[in-house]
């Protein structure tokens, strides 16, 4: 048995970019949150008063495409400026693309078949 270490923290723990088949599409790439990203996510979705606010709820779905779709070097498609046009978007035809950063963050199931 292997004594953890902090490289070996570091490095299991990794980002790593997985790719995903959107049919009609093509290859999407998708990464997990940074820690940071995260944090931040988190905090923003509350008020003062501890109480989820109504914009994190309504913003939840173009913050994960901001956070998670890349390109294959893990470079960031989209930024918070782009929350805007991404929010004018047909959200149906974006439904392959959240269920791909879904799958991916394992919360759908059939994660194995995302890579």
């Amino acid at each position: 048995m292997t004594s953890l270490t902090k490289q070996l923290l570091l490095d299991h723990c990794k980002i790593e970019v997985k790719e995903v088949n959107i049919e009609g599409l093509g290859v999407l790439h998708v990464k997990p949150s940074t820690e940071l990203q995260r944090s931040k996510r988190i905090a923003d979705m509350f008020d003062k008063n501890g109480n989820l606010t109504n914009e994190s709820k309504q913003r939840r779905r173009v913050n994960l495409i901001i956070d998670h779709i890349c390109d294959k070097d893990g470079k960031a498609m989209f930024n918070e400026g782009d929350s805007k046009d991404l929010l004018a978007l047909d959200g149906s035809k974006l439904d392959p693309f959240i269920e791909a950063v879904m799958l991916i963050n394992g919360e759908l199931e059939g994660n194995d078949e995302a890579e």
